[in-house]
């Protein structure tokens, strides 16, 4: 089965499922898939026993025709993304979906701690400050956006000499990257894996 994956790459599926391969669409994106097998290593030696099984077993890079291509272990499971818009499903199995990744997230960023850092200017200018810029850069931002900074600026300065944690974060810890398979979760695409606050997730 070969799944289309935006510009950046092909994710082939090949029966019986036991590995997806990751393939670059372009030369460019061939560095981020091999430092992806890398990330997947750091990813699973950072989590205890529980918690790495949600992470998938990089199986290193591989060729498929004249393409190189990332290799990892299959995900069983329905994504979050996909469970949480099925029409007739509980309200509490979708609370139950957010409970079960917020555990995990919660239990992998525990053991993936860096360091402990006082809340002040240079954290409002890193985690807030920058990425509204960026964003300003990229769109125009609008009255809503201006009031969400301000707020965002006002509860900064309320957090300030707080010792906050500075973790290995996914940075793509989105519904559509969690799948689930009875209470068990697995967790997908960790080309992003990379320092920062541990709320980012």
């Amino acid at each position: 089965l070969l799944l289309s994956h935006g510009a950046e790459r092909a994710i082939i599926l090949p029966f019986p499922l036991s590995t997806v391969l990751k393939v670059p669409r372009r030369a460019a994106f061939v560095l981020k898939t091999e430092a992806e097998q890398c990330l997947l290593d750091r990813a699973r030696s950072l989590a205890d026993e529980s918690t790495r099984r949600a992470i998938p077993q990089p199986g290193g890079m591989v060729r498929w025709g004249t393409s190189p291509a990332g290799s990892e272990s299959f995900a069983p499971g329905v994504s979050l993304e996909r469970s949480g818009v099925r029409w007739g499903r509980p309200l509490r199995e979708k609370i139950e979906d957010l409970r079960i990744a917020a555990s995990w997230i919660t239990a992998f960023q525990a053991g993936a701690v860096l360091r402990r850092e006082p809340w002040g200017p240079c954290a409002t200018a890193e985690w807030i400050e920058t990425p509204f810029a960026v964003f300003r850069g990229l769109c125009r931002a609008g009255e809503r956006e201006e009031r969400l900074l301000e707020r965002a600026q006002r509860h900064a300065a309320s957090l300030a000499g707080l010792p906050l944690p500075i973790v290995w974060r996914h940075r793509d810890f989105t519904p559509w990257n969690l799948f689930r398979a009875g209470d068990e979760l697995r967790v997908v695409d960790w080309e992003g894996l990379r320092p920062g606050p541990a709320l980012c997730d």
